[in-house]
């Protein structure tokens, strides 16, 4: 069972969920939820940040554990500050593709108070 069914156009509500889930939950998730294809991409992008990002930090971890002090060179965080670009690249992405998606949503009407009278 579909979370939005196929073949029905997003709402505005539709929308701003799939933005939610872009952003607080994990880049490219609301764009699946859009039915935009890219969201897999999105996803396998911030994964593979958050997996790059975790292995950097035990690098510096084991470091700091055998040594009793963090490290000095560049090359232990290479992979931690490789990890962060990727995922924050991902997210910006999403971002900009649930900007997109709210844009092609209908807007709801809007009532003047005079037009309710």
């Amino acid at each position: 069972m579909a979370l939005f069914p196929p073949n029905t156009p997003l709402d505005r509500n539709k929308a701003w969920s799939c933005l939610t889930a872009n952003l607080l939950v994990l880049p490219g998730l609301g764009s699946l939820l859009a039915k935009r294809k890219i969201g897999w991409f999105q996803i396998i992008l911030a994964v593979l940040g958050a997996i790059l990002t975790i292995l950097g930090m035990i690098t510096v971890a084991l470091h700091w554990v055998a040594t009793q002090q963090l490290p000095m060179g560049s090359g232990y965080y290479v992979w931690l500050t490789l990890g962060v670009l990727l995922f924050g690249a991902a997210w910006f992405w999403a971002l900009i593709t649930s900007l997109l998606i709210l844009r092609q949503t209908k807007q709801p009407p809007i009532y003047s108070s005079s037009a309710r009278r």
